[in-house]
């Protein structure tokens, strides 16, 4: 069967992506990331003037997340598709660098959702939170099934990574390699658990070993 999304125009679709991501961070800083929010994480260790000086500043240079979004979308979207063009190589596929990046372009919209579960969560069914509740708050992950404040730090990122939307982004990489080399599914997916997975276990080590070091 024809991953039909190979045969949109991939311009269109990264800036689709870019356009969606800018707006859940317009949607973040608007209603839930807001002033106070960060004041009450950080109040205590500022005065208020100094506060008020921040998120001056914040806001001043706000622009430059949504400016550098497109090239953080490129440099992810490049690593991504190096792990699974290499694999490929080593598995003797024929396969363009182009064909395997704009599968890896397509998946990444996998991500948006639990982007826009964790805002309704907070808008919608939690309206009482903190900054770090927010940021340790992955939709439909191992983390949700612990109490994070118990958990050692260097344990919260790994957790999050264990989440559906993690293995439903695999499993479309795999379906959008096998309608272009037409292999069994299984086979491409041994693939790309052996490609994308590897560099995901490596990354996440690095997290890790950081989280650690500056514990």
């Amino acid at each position: 069967m024809k991953f039909l999304f190979l045969s949109f125009d991939g311009r269109v679709y990264f800036l689709f992506l870019c356009l969606c991501s800018f707006a859940l961070s317009y949607w973040a800083q608007a209603f839930l990331l807001t002033d106070s929010i960060y004041y009450q994480s950080f109040g205590e260790q500022l005065s208020l003037q100094r506060f008020e000086a921040l998120m001056e500043q914040s806001r001043k240079w706000q622009w430059i997340g949504y400016a550098i979004t497109p090239l953080l979308y490129l440099f992810k979207l490049g690593l991504v598709a190096l792990c699974l063009f290499t694999a490929l190589l080593f598995a003797e596929y024929e396969v363009r660098f182009a064909q395997v990046f704009k599968v890896a372009l397509i998946a990444e919209a996998i991500f948006l959702v639990p982007a826009f579960l964790r805002l309704l969560w907070f808008a919608e069914f939690q309206p009482s939170f903190s900054l770090e509740e927010v940021s340790q708050f992955m939709p439909l992950s191992m983390a949700n099934l612990f109490d994070t404040a118990t958990l050692e730090k260097w344990l919260i990122y790994p957790l999050q990574i264990l989440n559906l939307f993690e293995l439903l982004y695999i499993f479309f990489l795999a379906y959008g390699l096998r309608s272009i080399l037409a292999k069994a599914f299984s086979e491409v997916l041994s693939v790309v658990l052996s490609g994308y997975g590897l560099g995901l276990l490596l990354w996440v080590a690095l997290v890790i070993f950081l989280n650690i070091s500056l514990l």
